[in-house]
């Protein structure tokens, strides 16, 4: 199993998944290419926090956040594009302040990891693939 740290997130998943759902972008248009919309469709189909987070790699403070203590079976999608990312049972305390998952659906097939070694701690930030934005 990977780190506690390899899968956990630093934004706040109320803005960034849904369960079960096919995302903002369905607001946008039917088959619309995620990698394709512009800044200003994003925002016109996100509130500013949910587009500072997604689109902005913007944060909240650890432990504040509405899924960091949260188990609800599911799945956990891209809150912009609806891609399937993590599911319920794979989600764990990790004590870090932000939900944590031990593996992501589909071997990584909507994933993109990205190493942050700021404030001498080793950290992966995960972000969807098919917006490449951060989650």
């Amino acid at each position: 199993m990977q780190s506690a740290r390899f899968f956990a997130l630093r934004a706040n998943l109320l803005a960034n998944f849904i369960k079960l759902g096919a995302g903002v972008i369905s607001k946008l248009g039917k088959d619309k290419n995620p990698k394709e919309v512009s800044a200003d469709e994003w925002k016109s189909v996100m509130t500013p926090l949910e587009y500072n987070i997604t689109r902005e790699a913007g944060t909240e403070r650890a432990f504040t956040g509405k899924y960091d203590k949260h188990f609800e079976k599911g799945e956990y999608n891209c809150f912009c594009c609806g891609a399937k990312l993590f599911k319920s049972d794979t989600k764990y305390w990790s004590g870090c302040g932000w939900p944590a998952f031990s593996k992501s659906i589909d071997n990584d097939l909507n994933i993109v990891r990205i190493k942050d070694n700021s404030f001498g701690m080793e950290r992966i930030e995960v972000r969807c693939k098919q917006v490449n934005r951060f989650q």
